[in-house]
């Protein structure tokens, strides 16, 4: 109790650690009567008095920067959580702009394919028809001119014959250049392993001869009564 008293006389501050050492000491040397204090107990005690102020100023310092960087902190935190939420919600955004164009992409694809595959299939049929109308009018010049300049024999070419005394009978049968050299395509493109045809009494021997001669057909090594289209490529 009595050191609460001078604590309290001089101005000591209750409960302080440093001021009750002070009022202690001061008030033992009262009780004592053994005159004033020493000083270097004053000494030590002005130290103990002085190093607390500053332990306490240093300490309120730390607190105020340790108090600004957790502020700090926590805004920094309040800022990289709203970094957080935008940036989750631009991903998924665009990870359904990306599910989008894929299905978009796949459907495309698939679509492109049979459109490919039909275009492919209409360009090949117009070509194949385009090569038809080509060869048919090929055929149809090809026949005007045999026609025209190779016809088969008549009677009157044969009366004419006759008269320079070729014996020729006239076979009514006969089938023209242009049938003949139809016979010799068709059968090798359909038989190419076999591409000879016989020849018969329906064959003119001059239009076979001519053929053979320019090299338009060729006989059989083996059999002079078949002939073939030659190989022009």
């Amino acid at each position: 109790m009595a050191v609460e008293v001078y604590s309290l006389t001089y101005g000591f501050s209750e409960g302080c650690l440093i001021c009750g050492l002070f009022s202690c000491i001061f008030f033992s040397s009262k009780l004592q009567g053994s005159g004033p204090v020493p000083v270097k107990q004053y000494m030590l005690l002005i130290g103990l008095v002085k190093g607390k102020s500053f332990f306490q100023s240093a300490l309120q310092k730390l607190n105020s920067q340790l108090e600004l960087v957790l502020s700090c902190s926590q805004a920094k935190r309040d800022t990289l959580r709203e970094t957080l939420k935008s940036e989750q919600k631009w991903l998924e955004e665009k990870k359904e702009v990306l599910r989008a164009g894929t299905e978009h992409v796949v459907k495309q694809r698939l679509e492109n394919e049979r459109l490919s595959e039909h275009s492919v299939l209409q360009d090949t049929k117009k070509k194949i028809q385009k090569m038809k109308d080509y060869q048919n009018r090929l055929m149809e010049t090809l026949a005007d001119v045999l026609a025209e300049h190779f016809p088969l024999p008549t009677q009157e070419t044969n009366a004419d014959k006759k008269k320079k005394n070729i014996p020729q009978e006239l076979n009514e049968n006969l089938i023209s250049l242009n049938e003949v050299l139809e016979l010799l395509m068709n059968t090798t493109l359909e038989t190419p392993h076999d591409p000879y045809i016989l020849i018969d009494e329906t064959f003119w021997p001059p239009y076979t001869e001519m053929l053979l001669r320019h090299g338009i057909a060729q006989r059989h090594p083996e059999d002079c009564f078949k002939i073939r289209l030659e190989t022009f490529y």
